[in-house]
């Protein structure tokens, strides 16, 4: 069984759809509507899905605070399926501290695959858990912000927030 629930930071201009599986936090989206998150939770979830806020209080308030500017880090359990490469990028990425940016190259010099750069980029696409992993934190080597799954204007709010924009 999952849960889901949803928020909308006025800062965002979007939902905030989050799910969690009774290991932990397990997928983040940005959608317009509730119909295309849950598309987009199918495609990588068979499990039922049902929308109960109640069950995510923790990670909704732990999520708002951190949109507020009143959280730098997130006691999450999470609960996140990729390959041993994507895992090692998105463990990367958490180290990188709240208000710091790291461009995708020297991200790829942190896991030690300089020359897959691409895939580096790719596996930061793939984060199930936007904002927890802070791939927003991550940007072009010319300082440019390069892309982001939620649009440049969720990832350059986020950087925002963190003073690092």
């Amino acid at each position: 069984m999952i849960y889901y629930s949803r928020l909308h930071p006025s800062i965002l201009k979007s939902d905030i759809f989050f799910a969690k599986s009774r290991k932990g936090l397990c997928f983040i989206s940005f959608n317009k509507n509730e119909n295309e998150f849950l598309k987009q939770f199918a495609k990588s979830h068979d499990e039922e899905v049902i929308f109960a806020p109640k069950m995510l209080h923790k990670e909704s308030g732990q999520i708002k605070r951190f949109l507020e500017g009143k959280r730098k880090t997130f006691t999450l359990r999470t609960d996140i399926n990729g390959s041993s490469f994507q895992l090692k990028v998105w463990k990367a990425i958490s180290k990188v501290p709240y208000g710091k940016t790291v461009s995708y190259s020297k991200l790829a010099q942190s896991v030690k695959e300089i020359k897959a750069l691409r895939a580096v980029a790719n596996a930061c696409g793939r984060n199930p858990l936007p904002i927890v992993i802070p791939c927003h934190r991550i940007v072009a080597k010319d300082g440019s912000l390069g892309g982001y799954t939620g649009g440049l204007e969720i990832k350059r709010n986020l950087l925002r927030i963190e003073n690092s924009l």
